[in-house]
C-alpha cells in the first residue's frame, strides 16, 4: 500500500455509474440495470465498537461488535420510471455495482461490487422552485454465506467480506456478468 501526500490521488469527479439487478434462485444471466445519472454516492462501512470496562471502571479494550456496510445513492433522475423502481424494491435481493473515474495522471477507475443487498424502500420528493429534485436509494450490503465467484474475476467477493473494492488502470473491469442464480446460491 503506497500511502503518502499526493495531490493526484484527490478525486473530484462526478457521480459515476451505479447498476443493480435482482438475484433470485434459478436466476438467469441478465444485464445489470443502470439506475441513471448520479449526483453522489456515499459508501460507509461503519463498525459498532464495544468497550470493555473492568469492575472498578478502568477502560480495558475496545473491539468491533459488528459492522454494517451501506451505500446511499442520490439520483438526478426523478421521472415515473425511477419512482416506479423504488416502489417495487421491497423484500427483494439485489447485487450492486458502482464505478467511478478517479482523477490523476493515469486514467484509473474505482469499482465496488456487493453481491447481496437490500434496497430500502421509501421515497421523499421535494417540490420547490429553483431547486434540484433528487431521489435517494439506500442500500444495505448483506454478508454472503460463502465466497462469491463472479465474472469478471477481479470483482469476486472472498469469504468473510461483504463487498469488493478494486482500482483498475485505463479500463474498468465492468459490471458482473454471472447468472443471478449462481450469485444467489453463493450469497443467500
Amino acid at each position: 500500500m503506497a500511502l503518502g501526500r499526493n495531490r493526484t490521488r484527490i478525486n473530484i469527479k462526478g457521480g459515476g455509474l451505479f447498476k443493480i439487478e435482482q438475484i433470485a434462485s434459478g436466476g438467469a444471466l441478465t444485464s445489470m440495470r443502470d439506475v441513471g445519472f448520479i449526483k453522489s454516492v456515499d459508501f460507509e462501512d461503519a463498525h459498532n465498537m464495544v468497550e470493555s470496562v473492568s469492575a472498578d471502571g478502568k477502560f480495558l479494550n475496545i473491539q468491533s461488535g459488528g459492522n454494517k456496510p451501506t451505500m446511499t445513492v442520490v439520483l438526478l433522475q426523478t421521472t415515473a420510471d425511477e419512482i416506479g423502481l423504488l416502489a417495487n424494491l421491497q423484500n427483494l435481493l439485489w447485487h450492486c455495482y458502482y464505478q467511478v473515474l478517479l482523477d490523476g495522471p493515469v486514467v484509473t477507475y474505482q469499482e465496488i461490487y456487493a453481491p447481496c443487498c437490500r434496497i430500502t424502500q421509501g421515497l421523499t420528493l421535494k417540490y420547490a422552485s429553483a431547486t434540484e429534485r433528487t431521489l435517494e436509494l439506500k442500500v444495505s450490503i448483506l454478508w454472503p454465506k460463502a465466497t462469491v465467484t463472479v465474472t469478471p474475476a477481479g470483482l469476486s467477493v472472498p469469504f468473510g467480506s461483504s463487498y469488493t473494492v478494486v482500482e483498475t488502470a485505463t479500463t474498468p473491469l465492468g459490471e458482473v456478468t454471472t447468472a443471478t442464480g449462481t450469485i444467489y446460491t453463493a450469497a443467500v
